[in-house]
C-alpha cells in the first residue's frame, strides 16, 4: 500500500480557505505488525488549528497516544497473519476500517471482526488487534486523550 497523501487545509492572508500543504505523509513507522503513518497531532484543548505539532517536533518513534488533552489521527496498515499484544491507551478512539479485515479482541475472550466500511468507538479499554487474513487491512483511527494530567504517561499500557 503506497504512502497516505496529507492535505491539509488552512486560512490564507485574506481569511479564506485553502489548501496549506499537499504532500505524501512523511511521518511513516514500520513497527512489525504494522505501518503506522501519523498525519495529524494536537497538543492542547482546545485545539490551536494553526499549529502542526508533527511537522514542527517530528517524533523519532511512532506515538501510541496524544498527551493530555491531545488528539492524534493515523492510518495504521496491518500485516496479514499478526496481531498486537493486549494493550490499552489512556484515549478514546473512534476506529474506521478502511480496506481488510481486522479483529479485536477484548479480556473477556469476545472477539469484534470489522470489515472495509465498520465503525469502532475503542473506550480505553484491554484489546488486541489482529489480522488473521492473508491481506493488508489498513484502518483510519483518532485517538482523544482521557487524561487531565499533563505529566501522565504517554506509553502503550500492556495488559
Amino acid at each position: 500500500m503506497p504512502t497516505p497523501r496529507r492535505v491539509i487545509i488552512g486560512v490564507d492572508g485574506e481569511g479564506r480557505s485553502t489548501v496549506s500543504s499537499d504532500k505524501p505523509a512523511s511521518l511513516s513507522f514500520d513497527v512489525g505488525l504494522a505501518t503506522m503513518h501519523q498525519l495529524w497531532l494536537t497538543t492542547e484543548m482546545p485545539a490551536d488549528v494553526t499549529h502542526d505539532a508533527l511537522e514542527e517536533n517530528p517524533p523519532d518513534a511512532p506515538l501510541s497516544q496524544p498527551a493530555a488533552g491531545g488528539s492524534l489521527f493515523q492510518l495504521c496498515i496491518f500485516k496479514p497473519h499478526t496481531e498486537s499484544p493486549m494493550h490499552k491507551t489512556d484515549t478514546i478512539d473512534y476506529v474506521v476500517v478502511m480496506s481488510g479485515t481486522i479483529d479485536l479482541d477484548t479480556q473477556d475472550g469476545r472477539t469484534a471482526t470489522l470489515s472495509e466500511g465498520d465503525c469502532l468507538v475503542q473506550r480505553a479499554t484491554l484489546h488486541r488487534w489482529a489480522n488473521r487474513s492473508d491481506e493488508l487491512c489498513a484502518i483510519a483511527v483518532t485517538c482523544i486523550s482521557t487524561s487531565a494530567d499533563p505529566d501522565a504517561d504517554t506509553n502503550i499500557q500492556l495488559g
